[in-house]
């Protein structure tokens, strides 16, 4: 709420560990935008958490892999 009250936006990247299940294991914030309590580092985490991926194959079997991405804030 702070943020959307400030007009700050932009993209948090986060590193994501994608178990072969599809299931999400560790975050990691590589760039912050906003850190801290009700930041906007913390919604991007909450949304990841949340997510369910196809998981990464090698020799056509899933395995689990680290992804990099950014989830993006804006205001509309």
């Amino acid at each position: 709420e702070f943020a959307k009250r400030s007009g700050l936006q932009g993209d948090v990247w986060v590193d994501v560990e994608v178990f072969k299940t599809g299931k999400v294991g560790a975050i990691e914030i590589k760039k912050s935008l906003m850190a801290g309590q009700g930041g906007l580092d913390e919604e991007a985490i909450k949304a990841v958490r949340q997510w369910e991926f196809e998981p990464a194959k090698s020799g056509g079997k899933p395995v689990s892999c680290w992804v990099t991405f950014p989830v993006g804030f804006y205001l509309e």
